[in-house]
């Protein structure tokens, strides 16, 4: 396992055998990271990253949530404490957005209460990233197991 202290464990919601050369080459350039990583895999689709630097690490888990070929890849901090099979790959944050609302209920309270009827909002606390413009947004963290509708 991991020596690193700067390491991420990533399950790849994907049915076939994953290629760790490609999942490398897929994400290298996306991250544009200051350092570089090495992947092991340790069971099926899920794999560990381990990373030079933890300005990487950082950046992978803002820029989420990632996909590979389509299919939703879910990270988490691994610091070597938990089994890998304790590591729960549950839930997502995404970023939400609401289009065609009318201008009065263009609002951040509005923008969390239609986000809690998805999942959990997450607050940042910059109300800014709640108004996009022509539409609200919010993100939100959801339950993968469930369906969406």
């Amino acid at each position: 396992m991991s020596n690193s202290k700067f390491a991420l464990v990533a399950k790849f919601y994907i049915r076939r055998a994953l290629n760790m050369e490609a999942v490398a080459h897929t994400f290298r350039p996306l991250w544009r990271m200051k350092g570089s990583f090495h992947i092991t895999s340790t069971r099926s689709n899920i794999l560990l990253f381990d990373f030079d630097l933890e300005v990487d690490v950082e950046k992978v888990l803002l820029g989420k949530p990632w996909s590979y070929n389509r299919y939703l890849v879910i990270f988490h901090r691994f610091e070597g404490s938990k089994a890998l099979k304790e590591i729960e790959f549950k839930f997502c944050s995404f970023w939400i957005q609401m289009h065609d609302v009318p201008f009065k209920y263009m609002t951040t309270e509005i923008a969390r209460e239609i986000g809690e009827t998805i999942g959990s909002v997450i607050n940042s606390g910059d109300e800014s990233e709640l108004k996009g413009g022509t539409f609200l947004r919010v993100r939100v963290r959801i339950d993968t197991t469930h369906p969406l509708c």
